[in-house]
């Protein structure tokens, strides 16, 4: 099997290109950069595609793969609903794997919230605050998105605020999201329910970017066997164990 990487040579696709060849050495990988337009005619074509590089790609990327008729695995944060309508759009002729983490552990905590989220009921006030490295440039991360997401009921009404500073008082309802950027923190994400007299923590920690490298293999080994549509961790997991 051929797996295509887009952003290669960044420090994800050099961790996931390290990954196969120490776990599945009979992949051929086909470096790919960003801006990748086309294949040669007489080359090699992917089998699955996995980009790992910058949403500015995403045109790109959806480009080469319709052309192509490839399978897709996105584990780019930071798109906005314009890039998540083209992902939709384009899903309507291949398949498409994305999220805005391929962390097994992450998927479980956002699991976890909900079902907190779900039994607590307006009884708590939730914050989420995540920690990254000083280079990540998206703020909040997609990751706290995904959790935000999980914690908000669905047509229901919330505030969300970045931050606080000055007079704030906490309103009814509100969500408190900050981002905290520093050093070479791989990743940090905690979900707060602060009740009357207690409060309840649910924190992951990533200590490796193989983590999300290990996700994005899982992904591409799912996609490849999809007809065209738009699936994410839910579908890779749902009703089934997290491990083998």
């Amino acid at each position: 099997m051929i797996i295509g990487i887009f952003g290669a040579q960044g420090q994800m696709g050099k961790v996931l290109t390290e990954l196969y060849g120490e776990e599945r050495p009979e992949i051929q990988i086909l470096a790919m950069g960003r801006n990748h337009q086309e294949l040669p005619p007489a080359g090699p074509h992917p089998h699955v595609v996995i980009d790992f590089s910058h949403k500015d790609a995403l045109e790109s990327v959806l480009s080469l793969c319709r052309g192509n008729q490839i399978p897709l695995v996105l584990a780019t944060t930071g798109y906005d609903a314009a890039d998540k309508a083209k992902i939709e759009k384009a899903s309507q002729e291949i398949p498409i794997f994305q999220s805005a983490n391929l962390s097994l552990g992450v998927h479980v905590l956002k699991i976890l919230a909900r079902e907190a989220a779900r039994l607590l009921g307006d009884s708590a006030d939730i914050e989420i605050i995540e920690k990254h490295h000083n280079r990540k440039k998206d703020a909040p991360s997609g990751t706290a998105l995904l959790l935000l997401d999980a914690v908000t009921k669905e047509g229901e009404p919330h505030k969300t605020v970045h931050g606080r500073e000055g007079q704030s008082l906490r309103e009814k309802g509100e969500i408190g999201i900050h981002a905290v950027r520093g050093g070479t923190l791989v990743g940090e994400h905690t979900l707060l329910f602060a009740l009357e007299s207690e409060s309840l923590e649910l924190t992951h920690r990533g200590e490796s970017k193989r983590l999300f490298a290990k996700g994005a293999m899982k992904a591409a080994d799912y996609i490849i066997t999809q007809a065209p549509g738009l699936y994410g961790m839910d579908d890779l997991f749902g009703g089934g164990k997290i491990h083998e």
